[in-house]
């Protein structure tokens, strides 16, 4: 079992999709996806309450779980390049309230 990883780092996998049983590393801080080709992520990602960095950047994003709010440690959500991404008011809040610059 992995549920003392801290650092999860899968950039340039050409991924498409992440398990929801992603929620069980509950000790993860750092989730590195970037360029990849997710389009959606899991609710379990919601769940990681330990984050402190999540990078989505350069994927196919449209949308990211508007419940990412109730993660209150991250401090790093890096979305760029996700052409097509529509946050809600509530996450564009987050982010420019709670995160760091």
């Amino acid at each position: 079992k992995l549920i003392n990883l801290e650092e999860l780092l899968l950039e340039n996998n050409k991924l498409i999709s992440i398990p929801g049983n992603i929620s069980s590393l509950s000790n993860l801080k750092i989730l590195g996806l970037s360029a990849n080709r997710l389009t959606t992520l899991p609710e379990g990602i919601t769940q990681l309450s330990s984050l402190k960095t999540l990078n989505l950047g350069h994927n196919k994003l449209n949308s990211v779980p508007e419940n990412i709010i109730n993660l209150t440690n991250l401090k790093y959500l890096i979305l760029t390049e996700n052409n097509n991404l529509h946050l809600s008011p509530t996450v564009l809040d987050f982010a420019n309230t709670r995160l760091a610059d």
